[in-house]
């Protein structure tokens, strides 16, 4: 029976219970959460490349390993003079080598302020006038500063444990247990000696600034601030938003001959049938769209903007799983444009999940920067893939993420995978420039490192003058071809690519070069539309990756080839400025020949191109009678290279040194094998400090009439005058 309330009296209710209240508690975190995920979101969005506007400055820094780092070092020491200048930038993309010089400049010495850590970093009280070098100077090298990680016994280090690694990973092949394995030893070393000296914990998560870490860390409970690590802020505000470029290497689904074996006919084929972009896109439609993909990782955001073929495959379909016996057909797998998605860093690696293995591959959950710095210049687990069809060691050598590959695509078909374990290397295997990836991202302004592993050899007058008549008469038919469809515009793109391959080609691809290395980096030429590979690589699986980069316009091309040739022959710096380049429509990379108006898209590309400056030769008939290319010991007078150590009478002696017989074409790994004592993938400290040195001088060559007009289109516009004053050496006339 209900009793009554006393008249008067106030009603009562009956306590609430735990579990109302336990409800009540979870849907206002629910709601706390969601809101900062809110927050953080619009962060996010705040530090992406889109936002940045239509004017973006981007410095991409190469790959090559230590012979990269070593050449970056120099030019970021030269941009530091011209107060800071990389300050202006809005973002500095590496590729391997490249990416390591990117991590340490960006999140080295966090304790120090900006100007504190750059100053320790990149020694700027050394002098860009060569004139003064000294062997004392060249062999002081401080271990705190960028380039000494060079130096460090990487080689060795790796080479020491890799037995131990290595059988870890095969325990983990054969009982699926989680153990160290080779890949963790690539992580480990990398970590050890480009990261660890510089105070960079392993572990740590990516974002772009404290305010966007405090977001996350509000939103998602399962992690703490100190799980992060952003990038130093400087003087006006944050560094510029570091980038790295890695590739996939193959899903994990199929086993290696299922992937690799048609992607290796699809080189095939390529070749076979002119190595153009149009024989590459017609392969790739013979064999199911199998190939290689693009990535590019910010402290914010991880992304690739490739894009199926319009009329070709729309995913990568396999004959088999990962072992053959109890299994069914793997399913489809599709890969689309992921960057509108915006995933914080943190969350790109997801839960992974193998299919009929024991153990499979070793997986990384944790998108880390030290899982990027790894992956990026993954090299050795690159070349594994790609040369080989059916590698035992595969497993034990490949880092594997579980990503999204194509989320919320509205054009998935049922039965089609758009998530998936796959394995990734080296970015160098695409495009060792990281150019694409910038122009892809639609940045304005690209200043490109590009570390040459021979010299330039200029191609002879006649060639180049024909060369240009014939841009000339392809310039005119561009023009008209606007006016029409844009197969018309496509057309008369392939016309000029077919000059340049006429009139250029013997000297691009390298014919003439003693060595049969090409007297222009391959990558570079491909962005133009050149397929470009020596004989000696034609049949390597992935060589056909270059045909997928044409993303500016081929004319401009010429204008490199043309600008390096004057200013060789009068032994300055290789430096060319291109306005105005057209960007060409690639859904490898995801560009796009008009923006959002309508309009043509357009950048400018500054190409550093890092060589030994006075170098000297000439052509000499020969039985083809095609001139053959011959180098001369002698350099240009009052060039960098004649002006080394004159001031105290020492040129000779540091050209002469051994460890200098090759500067500055050093090899990444065996360069110093058999020197006493032999270094593995590790350099002298002659050899960094001569390599920094003369990225120094390269800056302050250029600086007044090329570099500082470009670098003034930055977020911050006030470039200063050149800072070394007017140096002893003298520019050649």
């Amino acid at each position: 029976m209900t009793t009554k309330p006393a008249p008067g009296a106030l009603p009562t209710t009956a306590p609430p219970t735990r579990a109302y209240v336990q409800a009540r508690r979870l849907a206002a975190q629910r709601t706390t959460e969601e809101a900062a995920m809110a927050e953080a979101a619009r962060l996010l969005a705040k530090s992406s490349l889109a936002s940045n506007g239509s004017d973006q400055l981007g410095l991409s820094l190469n790959g090559g390993g230590n012979h990269a780092l070593s050449a970056g070092y120099g030019i970021l020491r030269g941009l530091f003079k011209k107060d800071d200048a990389c300050s202006k930038l809005d973002m500095m993309l590496g590729v391997s080598g490249g990416m390591w010089t990117t991590a340490i400049y960006a999140f080295g010495y966090r304790d120090l302020s900006n100007a504190e850590a750059l100053t320790k970093l990149l020694d700027p009280s050394r002098s860009c006038d060569p004139s003064r070098i000294t062997l004392d100077l060249l062999n002081e090298l401080d271990s705190g500063t960028l380039g000494y990680s060079a130096v460090r016994p990487f080689g060795c280090r790796a080479l020491i444990l890799w037995p131990a690694y290595l059988a870890g990973g095969l325990v983990s092949q054969l009982t699926g247990l989680n153990t160290v394995n080779a890949h963790q030893l690539w992580i480990d070393s990398v970590h050890s000696t480009y990261l660890a000296p510089y105070g960079i914990k392993q572990g740590k998560f990516m974002a772009p600034n404290q305010e966007t870490i405090d977001a996350f860390v509000k939103a998602d409970p399962d992690v703490t601030a100190a799980d992060f690590i952003a990038p130093r802020v400087g003087k006006d505000g944050p560094l510029p938003l570091p980038m790295g470029a890695f590739t996939m290497i193959g899903p994990s689904i199929p086993n290696q001959s299922n992937f690799l074996g048609p992607l290796k006919e699809m080189q095939k084929r390529s070749v076979e049938e002119g190595g153009t972009t149009e024989a590459v896109q017609k392969a790739r439609k013979e064999f199911n769209g199998v190939c290689l993909v693009p990535w590019v990782a910010t402290a914010a955001t991880v992304y690739t903007k490739y894009q199926s073929e319009p009329d070709g495959p729309s995913e990568m379909a396999f004959d088999h799983w990962q072992f053959r016996g109890g299994c069914s057909k793997p399913p489809p797998l599709r890969f689309n444009d992921t960057e509108a998605l915006d995933i914080p860093s943190y969350k790109f690696a997801q839960p992974s999940r193998e299919w009929c293995t024991p153990g499979g591959n070793v997986t990384t959950d944790r998108f880390t920067l030290d899982t990027l710095v790894g992956f990026s210049s993954d090299v050795l687990e690159a070349e594994l893939n790609l040369v080989r069809c059916c590698n035992p060691l595969l497993g034990t050598l490949s880092g594997r993420l579980n990503i999204q590959t194509a989320p919320n695509d509205s054009a998935l078909k049922e039965g089609v995978l758009n998530q998936a374990s796959c394995n990734f290397g080296d970015g160098a295997i695409i495009d060792n420039t990281g150019i694409a990836s910038l122009v892809a991202q639609g940045v304005r302004s690209i200043v490109a490192m590009v570390s040459a592993s021979k010299s330039f050899y200029p191609p002879p007058p006649p060639a180049l003058a024909a060369a240009g008549k014939a841009m000339e008469v392809g310039r005119a038919a561009r023009l008209q071809a606007r006016g029409r469809s844009l197969a018309s515009v496509a057309a008369a793109e392939l016309a000029v690519v077919q000059q340049i391959q006429e009139h250029l080609g013997p000297y691009l691809e390298g014919l003439y070069h003693p060595q049969g290395k090409a007297p222009l980096d391959s990558s570079l030429v491909s962005l133009f539309g050149l397929m470009h590979v020596p004989d000696d690589q034609q049949n390597q699986a992935g060589a056909w990756v270059l045909a997928m980069n044409h993303v500016l316009q081929a004319e401009k091309l010429y204008g490199i080839v043309r600008d390096f040739t004057e200013l060789y022959h009068k032994g300055a710096p290789l430096v060319a400025t291109l306005e105005d380049c057209e960007v060409q429509p690639n859904p490898f990379h995801g560009t796009t020949r008009n923006d959002d108006k309508g309009q043509q898209r357009l950048c400018t590309l500054t190409v550093v191109y890092f060589t030994k400056p006075g170098e000297t030769g000439s052509y000499k008939e020969s039985a083809d009678k095609l001139p053959k290319w011959e180098p001369s010991d002698l350099y240009v007078p009052g060039s960098w290279a004649a002006c080394v150590g004159s001031e105290g009478g020492e040129n000779e002696a540091i050209w002469s040194r051994r460890d200098m017989r090759d500067f500055p074409y050093l090899a990444p790994i065996a360069q110093n094998l058999f020197a006493c004592p032999p270094r593995l993938a590790a350099y002298t400290k002659a050899q960094v400090n001569l390599m920094a040195y003369l990225g120094d001088f390269i800056i302050e060559y250029h600086w007044e009439k090329l570099l500082a007009p470009v670098f003034a289109r930055g977020s911050n516009t006030a470039v200063a005058a050149p800072a070394c004053g007017s140096p002893a050496w003298s520019r050649p006339a």
